[in-house]
């Protein structure tokens, strides 16, 4: 995978800077822009804006994702 990565996208994965990511799918027809990079959401409005839109399912997969805890890495809102 590494070496793919890096043919792809020119990135050397061991020098990479690496975050804490997660994908949620959102209900279908859901149109959601994302925060202007002057002004990040904190995490009232992430809530409101990414958390509401999750069907009950992925609402319970992402509680129970967040809970879990992660060394040395920490939201960036």
């Amino acid at each position: 995978m590494e070496s793919a990565i890096q043919q792809i996208f020119h990135i050397n994965v061991k020098d990479a800077k690496k975050y804490r990511c997660i994908y949620l799918p959102l209900k279908d027809g859901t149109l959601l822009s994302p925060p202007d990079p002057e002004n990040k959401w904190d995490f009232t409005v992430f809530k409101r804006n990414l958390v509401k839109n999750l069907t009950e399912t992925n609402r319970k997969a992402y509680t129970k994702l967040i809970q879990k805890p992660v060394a040395d890495v920490r939201p960036s809102f």
